[in-house]
């Protein structure tokens, strides 16, 4: 049996020591001996830097020194490197490079991939049938998978086997707005918004709002599927009616729709009518109330960008002399 180089046994013992209970308590030396052990070549540390180094933590988010980490751990073969980079490109909705790096964390050995690109096909890939037999080749092999990866896919199976044929039509209508085929997606949201999908009448009047390629704008008819589909209670008809008369210039009407969602607990409302108050109509009081109205009951939907958004610019006008 050979002995280990003393660089890799080096390695070896900061990454043990990291992982102690002494250092355990103490996070941010416990991350300079990942470090270190990642600089003498350790592949677990490398990993184990890069998430650090992608989601926070201890480090500052710093994606270039995490892609660094963990392509320097897949050089080494480590699977979960790859895995971790198809998960940091799929939350940056880069689908290709995604499912590049699930493919190869499978190939490696680790069958979390194929439910992990199955779900990019059913959500934006718009290959149902792909998804379905990736699924399939996973569950076959279930006994290897994380039990999180293994859940996953029991739910999305279910999920997709149950899904209408509205969903279906809207799900692809969806994949082609996503990839640029602007004409063909608004062919297939208009019929699904014939047929009575909140979600696709939303986009149809989007697309008429906006004049996105190949169809010419029509306020008219904009406004009329924003209303139908607010009649069924979709949250995201009223808000974006209201940013529709906005970008017209008819302020009272852009208040009172950004009102009825805001009333609904939307975020995103709040913080359009704090940014119509301020800058359309110069109403500091009114913009303050409705960014303070974000923090006194945050919605678990919203998203971190519009709340440090509202953060920053809450931060701002409070602190603003008084003129």
């Amino acid at each position: 049996m050979k002995k280990p180089r003393p660089v890799a046994a080096e390695a070896e013992k900061l990454l043990q020591k990291a992982r102690s209970r002494p250092m355990l308590d103490n996070r941010r030396k416990a991350f300079q001996l990942l470090l270190r052990a990642a600089k003498l070549g350790n592949e677990e540390a490398q990993v184990l830097v890069g998430y650090d180094f992608a989601y926070g933590g201890i480090s500052e988010i710093d994606i270039e020194e995490a892609l660094h980490w963990w392509k320097t751990a897949w050089a080494q073969g480590s699977w979960d490197a790859a895995f971790n980079l198809g998960k940091l490109y799929s939350d940056q909705r880069q689908w290709k490079k995604a499912i590049k790096w699930f493919e190869r964390a499978v190939r490696a050995g680790d069958p979390d991939g194929l439910v992990e690109i199955a779900r990019i096909h059913f959500r934006y890939g718009g290959d149902r049938d792909a998804g379905l037999s990736l699924l399939k080749q996973a569950l076959a092999a279930k006994e290897n998978l994380t039990s999180a990866a293994r859940n996953q896919a029991e739910r999305l199976f279910e999920q997709e086997n149950a899904r209408t044929s509205l969903e279906l039509l809207y799900a692809k209508a969806d994949w082609l707005d996503q990839t640029g085929r602007y004409a063909k997606a608004f062919e297939l949201f208009l019929e699904g918004a014939r047929q009575g999908d909140s979600k696709a009448q939303v986009r149809v009047a989007d697309y008429l709002s906006s004049g996105r390629k190949s169809v010419p704008r029509n306020s008219a008819q904009a406004i009329v599927w924003y209303q139908q589909a607010h009649q069924q209670n979709n949250p995201l008809a009223a808000i974006n009616l209201g940013r529709h008369y906005q970008r017209h210039g008819k302020v009272d009407q852009a208040i009172d729709w950004m009102q009825r969602s805001a009333q609904s607990g939307d975020d995103e409302a709040n913080l359009s009518l704090a940014k119509l108050y301020l800058y359309d109509l110069e109403d500091v009081p009114n913009a303050i109330q409705h960014l303070e109205a974000i923090f006194q009951k945050p919605s678990p939907n919203s998203s971190p960008g519009a709340l440090e958004e509202a953060r920053s610019m809450l931060r701002r006008l409070q602190n603003a002399p008084l003129h």
